[in-house]
């Protein structure tokens, strides 16, 4: 479990990071835009770009502390045998779509890797952007693994002691 733990660490560590550091570009944008009157070229984009890594990484985090929006009321509805079956199965199927959405990400990545594309004001390669996707969905994913890992276990234990 120490992998995990530093693995989280890591998540909240980068995702803190790069929170700051997107906040201190759009601070100083608008500084420069209203009161030097001289807008940065770069600082929409980039902070666009941290936004975009801090939301990946951060739903892995969500994931592992259970924060994720849920639409509850069919669940809640269930007695409450059911209702960790539903929460497994709703677990498996976003397993199923970080799974899909990582391979795909892969794939645009190593497409984007051959064409170097770069981004308009900063001239940063696109590929950069773009491995967010595959490496945020895939931290959820394993954060997924883990959830269901306990779900299953706890109900194991509760079967036990019944």
């Amino acid at each position: 479990m120490d992998k995990f733990r530093t693995l989280r660490k890591c998540e909240v560590y980068l995702s803190s990071f790069l929170l700051v550091l997107m906040t201190a570009v759009i601070v100083i944008q608008v500084f420069s835009r209203y009161v030097l009157s001289n807008s940065l070229s770069w600082g929409e984009e980039l902070a666009r770009f941290l936004f975009i890594w801090i939301v990946y990484i951060g739903s892995s985090y969500a994931v592992q502390e259970d924060r994720h929006l849920a639409i509850t009321a069919f669940r809640n509805w269930l007695n409450p045998s059911l209702r960790k079956y539903i929460t497994l199965l709703a677990d498996v199927l976003s397993f199923v779509f970080c799974a899909a959405v990582v391979f795909y990400g892969i794939q645009m990545f190593q497409f984007l890797l051959q064409t170097g594309q770069k981004s308009p004001a900063l001239g940063l390669q696109m590929y950069w952007v773009y491995l967010a996707l595959p490496a945020g969905l895939g931290l959820t994913a394993i954060r997924l693994l883990q959830k269901t890992k306990r779900t299953m276990k706890s109900a194991a234990d509760k079967e036990v002691k019944a």
